[in-house]
């Protein structure tokens, strides 16, 4: 009787794991995004009428008019990564005492980080079901000069940036 003699396989290498780091990246990625979006609405809740009111009042500095707004609701996620501003029902006087714009609704995308600071930064402007009433007076002048002297460049800056 000869003895049974039993080879064994020699131990497999455990071969390293693809994308183990890949895997923690993006899910550290994924994890920083869901942060930053729910950093944006609590952002957008709690300081929606104070950005509100700084931007309405921004527009009010580089006009000789008042513009008046009877809403504004503010969103941090449809234009990411952008701030979406919209005021509802505005109205704005012209030079010569006259409505000068009405809309039901004028939306504003603004650069977020301009937020913080103490200019803002509009990105476009949009307005929705509106009417704009240019008339032109027998001296010649326009209803549609509301541009304080000096802040020309807001309302360039405006129409250079849409």
């Amino acid at each position: 009787d000869e003895p049974y003699i039993i080879y064994a396989d020699p131990p497999k290498e455990k071969k390293p794991r693809k994308g183990g780091f890949f895997k923690k990246l993006l899910l550290w990625f994924v994890g920083a995004f869901c942060l930053l979006m729910l950093t944006s609405v609590v952002i957008a809740a709690f300081f929606e009428d104070e950005i509100g009111a700084k931007l309405i009042a921004e527009i009010n500095k580089g006009i000789d008019t008042e513009l008046k707004v009877g809403d504004f609701s503010l969103s941090l996620l449809a234009g990411f990564p952008n701030v979406s501003a919209k005021l509802e029902k505005v109205s704005l006087q012209g030079t010569q005492e006259e409505k000068l714009i009405e809309a039901e609704a004028v939306s504003f995308e603004i650069g977020l980080f301009s937020l913080f600071g103490s200019d803002i930064k509009v990105k476009s402007v949009k307005i929705s079901n509106g009417a704009l009433y240019i008339k032109r007076d027998r001296k010649g002048r326009v209803n549609y000069d509301i541009a304080k002297k000096g802040n020309l460049s807001l309302l360039i800056s405006i129409m250079n940036d849409s």
